[in-house]
């Protein structure tokens, strides 16, 4: 994977064209260097990047550090970087699911003097810390009213608007949370997962039919058993309710996830 990684890095950088602004683009100041398992990726003066491959555990690990006027320009440049490793990871195998955690600043600023371990935190953590910032009335689910409460250093409160916006008001502006996204974007393999869970027959009833009821398309399971097969996934009942659910205009990931959570736990 490794030597994909490097390729597709060099590519990128072999593209630069010289008569592109810097504002809009990083391609024209990045600077590249390789060794064994790490590759730096770097705007001269600005912002760079450092890939690692972890040989424990096979995970690679994305850290980008720049200026603290830099936010956007960090922001860019960790969007490059985990552009080039998602089209290596789609070249390599494609279908292999891939979680995306987010280090800690407050612990990569201590690591980076003490050698301390840094925590990560999930998917699962920046969802819960949308829809907690929503219910506590700030103003919906965006990263600039969002926090995550450090599992170790209870007191450290770290905000989204950091973690993943390195403090940019504007990148803040115009991030969208997944949350919020239409169904209609869910991944053929999300899709897939889904059925794989709730398409067989549960005793208590967590299936495809108690989803249905809490999407309130109850009204609809008939129609749905008689027929069954969806478009995308075949004969599975779970995808042609989530066909029939992504036809509603309202249908957003953020109102799934509390109907799939029962079945889950």
């Amino acid at each position: 994977m490794q030597t994909r990684l490097r390729q597709h890095a060099n590519r990128q950088v072999d593209a630069a064209a010289p008569n592109e602004e810097a504002a809009d683009s990083l391609s024209s100041e990045k600077e590249l260097f390789q060794c064994l398992r790490a590759s730096r990726y770097a705007v001269e003066g600005v912002a760079e990047a450092i890939v690692e491959l972890r040989k424990e555990d096979g995970s690679v690990t994305v850290k980008v550090r720049g200026r603290r006027s830099a936010g956007r320009r960090c922001f860019l440049l960790l969007e490059e970087v985990l552009g080039v490793m998602d089209q290596v990871l789609l070249d390599m195998s494609p279908g292999t699911p891939v979680d995306k955690h987010v280090l800690s600043a407050h612990d990569l600023r201590a690591a980076a003097s003490r050698g301390l371990p840094v925590h990560a935190y999930s998917p699962a953590d920046v969802v819960a810390a949308l829809e907690a910032a929503s219910d506590d009335g700030g103003g919906g689910e965006d990263f600039s009213t969002a926090s995550l409460r450090h599992p170790t250093h209870k007191e450290v409160q770290e905000s989204l608007s950091d973690l993943v916006c390195f403090g940019s008001a504007e990148i803040c502006s115009l991030l969208l949370p997944g949350t919020l996204l239409h169904a209609s974007v869910l991944s053929t393999l999300t899709r897939q997962a889904l059925c794989a869970l709730l398409d067989p027959e549960d005793q208590l009833g967590r299936d495809w039919c108690l989803l249905a009821v809490r999407m309130g398309l109850g009204d609809r399971l008939p129609k749905l058993d008689a027929v069954g097969g969806g478009r995308r996934m075949g004969n599975s009942q779970t995808a042609k309710l989530l066909e029939e659910w992504e036809r509603l205009q309202s249908s957003s990931i953020g109102l799934h996830l509390p109907c799939t959570r029962t079945r889950c736990t």
